[in-house]
This record gives structure tokens, C-alpha cells and sequence, in this order.
């Protein structure tokens, strides 16, 4: 269960997230352990299995027969076993994380076992199948059942059924469906240079390979690599990502980051040049994620910010609320976790939260917490109990 369950770990943590996932009768935690249990079961008996099928037909077949059905049976399980491999290892964590971020600030994921391990077993079955596409392109050229012709002829109508199969088979957003289908288009062009080797087939598949590579490079280099800001280290000790920062010390912030203050220390960090970049002012035993030149989030501490009038608004998310301060000053304090308290110093700030939006203006201060404020029980019950008994400080 703990490798099934690790692509939802890693999309919780990248979020600071709740790891744990709920259930909603007693059988579907029992249910969901007798799915893996069935699914592990066919994959360590799957060997024996296919061996003994083979042991049954093989000896009614030629040996030309026997060499291509073993061949055919090869490249399938390669194929297959790449595609499940492509799925636990990128497709399926990065899609897990891209979908919570849709999901923005304000919200809170209650993620059941049932759905996750049906949508895990869905997609990691259905990357397996589409990956026997280089299998299945071979063959159908090698035997003439389709022409090279016909092939690239059709191929912008290839290319369009990809994505409608992709947007069928992976949740209803583009970048998975893209992480999907493009795969699935490079195998396509990968099948037909085997089976028919030459300048179009090569042209098609190192031209799409090579655009997609370039994007995914300048994608990658600009969200990884670029950065949005820089954080300095006022006083003490100060974490920015695996850097230690000691006082003095400066470094530049990507996105994704996680800024953590020790108790005691104070930083400050700068986005951009310009006169309307914002700055922010982080307390000791702050920990904020940074996710953009103007977006941030704060899980626990103090955080001061400061965004001069133009440009772009800066936000401030928490797992209690977003704010918004398009110019002014205040504080945003996260004491404990789904509580968030904003003090405005000058300007305005928006803050939206139980899908409720707040203005709070300069001089006021405002606390969100969803679901109500946070309580003792323990001191409700002690003091319904001395109600009950009429002791004295019982209606207090």
C-alpha cells in the first residue's frame, strides 16, 4: 500500500498537504487492500502464467511461428512494463500535482483510498496499453495491412484521435491529457521508422521528438531554473530549499521553493527591479512556499508585505484563504495551521475564503479559520460536567 499510495504522497508534500487518505464506510479501506492484493497478485503470477499458455500452444505451432509469437510476446511485456513505469514514476505524480494546484488556495483536499486507487490502477493500465502503440504500427506495416503512404497521409488525423482518447482516458484538464498524448504520438512515429525505415518517417519523428524536447526544455529551464526573487538573510539561520543561509547571506529564489526561518530569524525578500515589484518581510519560525514573482504561501509564522501602486497584485495563500494586495502594506500570520490573520496597514486586502470574499481596509484586522474557530473539547466537557454537577463556574 505504501508503494501504491507514494504518487499521492509526493503531490500532498509537494503542497504540505495531509498525507493521509480517508474512507467513507469500513469496507472501502478493505476493499481497496483486496484490489492491490488482486492487482500485485497478477503481475508477480503473470510469468508463470504466460508460460504455461505458451507451454500449452506451443507445441501445435511451426517454429517460424514460434519465433515471431515470441518475439510479438517480448516487445509487448517491454512495452507494457515501460508504459507502467512511465506512469508511477512521472505521469501520474506530476498530474496528482498539477490537479491540487488547480484546486488553489482556500481549499481543502478530502482525497478517499477507493477513487485514488480506481483513477491509480485506470491510468497506469491505460499508459500500459497505449504504450503497445511502436508494437502495434510495426507489425501492421511489416504485414501490409497499411502502407507507409497511408500512415503519413493520415497523420494529422492520427494525431487529433490521440488527443480525443487522452481526454477520455485522464481527469478533464490539458496538461495531463497532453502528457498523455504526446507520448503516445512519439511512440506512433517511433513504430512506423522500425517497420519502414526513411527520410519522411525519420523527418516526422525527430521533428515532433525535437519540438517537444525544445518545449519541454524552455518549459522546464523557466519554471525550475529562472528566478523570480531574491531572499537575504537579516539575522540568523535561514533554509531556501537545500541552502543554508547564514546572516548577510543572499541567494535567488525559484519557483516551487521552500523558504523556512528558524525561531530568532528575520529575512527579507525582493521580487524584481521595478518600482511596483513587491517585497516581503518574513519573521522567525516562518515557513513559506514561493510559487511565482507574485504569488507566495505561507504554512505557518509571520509574513510583512509591502507592493507599491501598478503592476500586478501580490498573493498570499494560505490553507485557510487567499489574499490579494494589489498596493499597501500588512501582516499575514498563520498561528496555527487553517488559520489565517490579516492586518492592513495601508491599502486594501481581498481575501477569499469559504468561498466568501472579504474587503479589509487599512486599520483593520480579520482572522479566517473554515469551519469554524478552533476549541478545547476537553474544556467543554470539564466545564458541562461541573453544569451538570452544580459546582460553581459552570455557566461561565
Amino acid at each position: 500500500m505504501q508503494v501504491l499510495m507514494r504518487p499521492h504522497v509526493l503531490a500532498m508534500r509537494a503542497f504540505q498537504l495531509d498525507e493521509a487518505l480517508g474512507w467513507r464506510t469500513y469496507i472501502e479501506p478493505i476493499a481497496a487492500q483486496v484490489k492491490a492484493c488482486l492487482v500485485v497478485s497478477l503481475i508477480v503470477t503473470a510469468p508463470w502464467l504466460l508460460y504455461e499458455m505458451w507451454a500449452f500452444v506451443a507445441p501445435g505451432l511451426f517454429w517460424h511461428e514460434r519465433r515471431f509469437i515470441t518475439r510479438l510476446v517480448l516487445a509487448s511485456l517491454l512495452c507494457f512494463a515501460a508504459g507502467v513505469a512511465f506512469g508511477y514514476f512521472l505521469f501520474i505524480p506530476l498530474a496528482l500535482r498539477f490537479l491540487v494546484a488547480m484546486a488553489g488556495a482556500g481549499t481543502k483536499p478530502v482525497l478517499m483510498i477507493g477513487p485514488y486507487m480506481s483513477l491509480l490502477f485506470m491510468l497506469t493500465f491505460a499508459l500500459g496499453a497505449a504504450f503497445q502503440t511502436p508494437v502495434i504500427m510495426y507489425y501492421l506495416v511489416r504485414w501490409h495491412v497499411i502502407s507507409v503512404e497511408t500512415v503519413q497521409a493520415h497523420r494529422k488525423l492520427v494525431i487529433l484521435v490521440v488527443f480525443v482518447v487522452a481526454a477520455v482516458l485522464t481527469p478533464p484538464d490539458p496538461f495531463t491529457q497532453s502528457m498523455m498524448a504526446v507520448p503516445l504520438i512519439m511512440l506512433y512515429d517511433l513504430g512506423v521508422l522500425i517497420a519502414a525505415p526513411g527520410r519522411r518517417t525519420l523527418l516526422n519523428f525527430a521533428g515532433f521528438t525535437g519540438t517537444i524536447a525544445l518545449i519541454l526544455v524552455a518549459v522546464g529551464a523557466f519554471y525550475f531554473l529562472w528566478p523570480v526573487g531574491r531572499i537575504t538573510a537579516t539575522n540568523g539561520v535561514v533554509k531556501v530549499g537545500e541552502d543554508i543561509l547564514q546572516t548577510g547571506a543572499r541567494a535567488s529564489l525559484r519557483r516551487g521553493w521552500i523558504c523556512a526561518l528558524e525561531p530568532g530569524a528575520s529575512a527579507r525578500v525582493e521580487f524584481g527591479r521595478k518600482a511596483s515589484a513587491p517585497s516581503l518581510l518574513i519573521g522567525g519560525g516562518t515557513r513559506i512556499q514561493v510559487h511565482g514573482s507574485r504569488a507566495v504561501s505561507i504554512y505557518t509564522g509571520k509574513v510583512f508585505a509591502d507592493k507599491a501602486a501598478g503592476g500586478s497584485p501580490v498573493q498570499i495563500s494560505s490553507l485557510a484563504a487567499r489574499a490579494t494586495l494589489a498596493a499597501g502594506k500588512a501582516e499575514f500570520a498563520v498561528p496555527e495551521p487553517y488559520t489565517l490573520v490579516v492586518s492592513v496597514a495601508e491599502g486594501e486586502v481581498v481575501v477569499r475564503a469559504d468561498e466568501r470574499t472579504t474587503r479589509i481596509p487599512a486599520g483593520r484586522t480579520g482572522t479566517f479559520q473554515p469551519g469554524g474557530e478552533p476549541l478545547n473539547v476537553n474544556e467543554i466537557e470539564e466545564r458541562w460536567q461541573r453544569i451538570m454537577r452544580g459546582e460553581p463556574g459552570g455557566e461561565e
